[in-house]
């Protein structure tokens, strides 16, 4: 007789959102996994969760039949309260022994750090399988967080949508589950567009459910829904030439709304396609989710693909339903770009004023403001032409204004989009125009970044000032909370400044956008940096670069982050060098002999020098400085590395062998410290602090 068996539920909804399905099944697997550990019920199997818009289906490959056996330890009184002078148990003895189920005589001792106490081992678990799981699957039903969630009728449970029926098959051996009134059943149902029909579930078997499904209309596994969706659009796209774009989250959403597959084609009137391309495509992805087709030269098309869950018999009815829909949109989207245009994006700002922004920071046209003052920071630092510098002004002054728009005001998503557009027909600059159009971007990550530095350098300046600003005002994210996407700005800013190599020193940038709000800047200065920089090691980490080399580097501060990541390619590419292990211990050697000595200031006097080995070593830093200058200008960090340690190597060594550094004489004493400080500095200040790297261990 097998000792496990599968086990399946499905819990049957109303349509639940499509974004809420991947979070829950994930949810739904953990908590199963968890309720199993804590119960000690073995599993010889996998455990995986199917979901549709009206189920999640949970699958557990041999599951035992019973919980193990197991012994616990329960402690009892102490042993002089346990047993009389005589030997003999007291009455706490004896009431102890009587709960925990065991003769006296069985009880043991055990000692600790109080004393000896009295404990009882007793045996626990071999409860059947399923009493457990009738017992505590509804706990893990009503467990799972949605976003939002509702209650319904005069039921007590909240959930993201009405739960309608329940299947819990253990084997073949159907599970009398309860919840809020609702009784588990051998049946399920099939698509609701399809007949609805009842689908008897006689066993836990996953390819028997699942061909059960499919002949009700039902492909339960999403990836299998998203792969039929893909093969049709392609065979659809190889007959009529036109072509969708590939968005995979529009995919991923159109794969939760829909039990079964089915793809027709639509248009819409074609004299719509004089509105700027975002607006339909806005219209037919993110409130349609339809795709749009454009033709092989990428053009947008007025047609559209639909996946719905019908059958091939209705797509007529289907095909009409959607144009309706479609073209009602599009008339409403018309009329708001006809009438937005009626005003021009520049006579807008002064409107701003009303808007607020964020309740401690102001209106957008303050926040304007800052970023205008942050662009021409920037502008300045990189040496802008007049030209650049007033087309980056323009876009500054511009950027917030389509926030006033009808069409912003519909479609929130086509915000800095509609700048753009608008700006065109304004007669704006085609740079101010893209600028607008790219000033949020890289909007999550993996999204594409600005083409042109004008884009890039608004974009900084709009996400440095939100960060200073939020950190100034005390919006600070926490562990959980980050309601002013402030890390994913961060990382937008890292994106920008890396990839795209602006020479901008963060640190500088972030103080001169803190000067522009009240407060102690140099304190709320200190805590964004901490945070920001934070956001530079985790990118790094996402990148692969050891940990301790990433530590090296930033600690050392800031400055140009394509620099950075430089050094972190030099450094990482030489660590198992042994002249890189040379340039370590130079690091170490001096800076240990400078953290117990305080604040070291002051030049060297190279008149107090009186022994050969600090003369020596005196005239190598100087000689080496210009040497380092010439490998920082070429960014050569590798060849720096080595020749540091070539230079300084042996010397050193030498320095800490023959000349003793903490002499009675104050003066001689501090300037050899200068020269040890200076040394040290040499390296540690413009490339890496090397007494962080860790040798000879595992550094992923």
């Amino acid at each position: 007789m097998s000792k496990n068996r599968d086990f399946l539920l499905e819990i049957g909804t109303e349509e639940i959102p499509a974004g809420y399905l991947a979070e829950s099944a994930c949810q739904l697997v953990e908590k199963m996994k968890q309720m199993l550990d804590n119960e000690a019920i073995g599993c010889q199997g996998e455990i995986k969760c199917f979901y549709t818009p009206r189920r999640l289906v949970l699958f557990i490959g041999g599951l035992d039949l019973k919980q193990s056996i197991r012994f616990e330890t329960v402690k009892g009184p102490p042993v002089k309260v346990a047993f009389l002078e005589d030997g003999q148990p007291s009455k706490a003895a004896i009431s102890f022994s009587g709960r925990m189920g065991i003769p006296v005589k069985k009880l043991e001792t055990v000692k600790t750090d109080k004393g000896s106490y009295v404990v009882a081992r007793k045996e626990v678990g071999g409860q059947n399988t399923s009493e457990i799981l009738i017992k505590r699957i509804p706990e893990i039903i009503t467990g799972i967080a949605f976003p939002k969630s509702m209650r319904w009728g005069t039921g007590e449970i909240y959930y993201a949508r009405p739960v309608r029926w329940l299947v819990a098959v253990f084997g073949a051996e159907h599970l009398k589950i309860s919840l809020d009134g609702i009784e588990s059943s051998p049946e399920s149902f099939g698509n609701r567009h399809m007949g609805n029909i009842a689908i008897p579930i006689n066993n836990a078997d996953i390819s028997s459910y699942i061909d059960s499904m499919k002949k009700g209309g039902v492909i339960v596994d999403p990836e299998q829904r998203k792969a039929k969706i893909c093969k049709k659009i392609k065979a659809h796209e190889a007959i009529t030439g036109r072509k969708w774009d590939g968005d995979q989250s529009l995919l991923d959403t159109v794969t939760n709304l829909v039990e079964s597959v089915e793809l027709v084609e639509g248009s819409f009137d074609s004299n719509f396609l004089s509105i700027p391309e975002p607006i339909l495509v806005t219209s037919m992805k993110s409130h349609q989710k339809y795709f749009p087709l454009s033709d092989a030269s990428g053009k947008l098309t007025n047609r559209f693909l639909v996946v719905h869950n019908g059958s091939e018999e209705i797509e007529d009815v289907v095909v009409q339903g959607n144009e309706r829909v479609l073209n009602a949109r599009l008339n409403d989207a018309k009329f708001f770009w006809e009438e937005d245009r009626k005003i021009k994006l520049s006579d807008r700002v002064e409107d701003l004023k009303k808007t607020v922004f964020q309740e401690k920071l102001g209106s957008y046209f303050d926040k304007i403001q800052r970023i205008r003052s942050t662009a021409g920071y920037l502008a300045k630092q990189l040496n802008l032409s007049s030209k650049d510098e007033n087309n980056l002004d323009r876009s500054a002054f511009l950027s917030k204004a389509d926030l006033l728009t009808e069409m912003v005001g519909e479609f929130p998503s086509l915000q800095g989009i509609m700048g753009g557009e608008y700006a065109r027909v304004d007669g704006e600059e085609d740079v101010v125009a893209l600028a607008l159009n790219e000033q949020y971007l890289p909007r999550f990550s993996g999204d594409r970044l600005p083409s042109t530095l004008t884009g890039a350098l608004l974009a900084l300046s709009d996400k440095a000032d939100t960060v200073a600003g939020c950190f100034s005002a005390g919006l600070i994210p926490t562990g959980s909370q980050d309601p002013y996407a402030l890390r994913r700005m961060s990382l937008g800013m890292i994106r920008i400044l890396e990839d795209m190599k602006i020479m901008i020193n963060v640190t500088d940038l972030f103080k001169q956008g803190l000067n522009l709000f009240k407060g102690d800047v140099e304190t709320v200065h200190t805590s964004l940096m901490t945070f920001f920089t934070e956001r530079v090691s985790n990118y790094y980490l996402n990148k692969d670069y050891a940990y301790d080399v990433i530590e090296a580097v930033i600690s050392t501060g800031l400055d140009i982050m394509s620099n950075i990541s430089q050094k972190l390619d030099s450094l990482s590419a030489i660590r198992e060098k042994a002249w890189f292990q040379d340039a370590v211990t130079i690091i170490e050697r001096t800076q240990n002999i400078l953290k117990g000595a305080g604040t070291i200031s002051g030049n060297i006097d190279e008149t107090l020098f009186n022994e050969k080995e600090e003369l020596e070593l005196n005239s190598l830093l100087k000689n080496a400085e210009k040497i380092i200058k010439e490998y920082l200008e070429k960014k050569d960090y590798s060849e720096l590395t080595k020749e540091y340690a070539k230079i300084f190597s042996e010397p050193v060594h030498r320095f800490f062998d023959k000349v003793l550094i903490n002499v009675p004489d104050k003066a001689v004493r501090e300037n050899r410290l200068c020269l040890m400080k200076a040394i040290n500095d040499l390296y540690t200040k413009k490339v890496a602090d090397l007494s962080r790297i860790v040798q000879g261990v595992n550094r992923s």
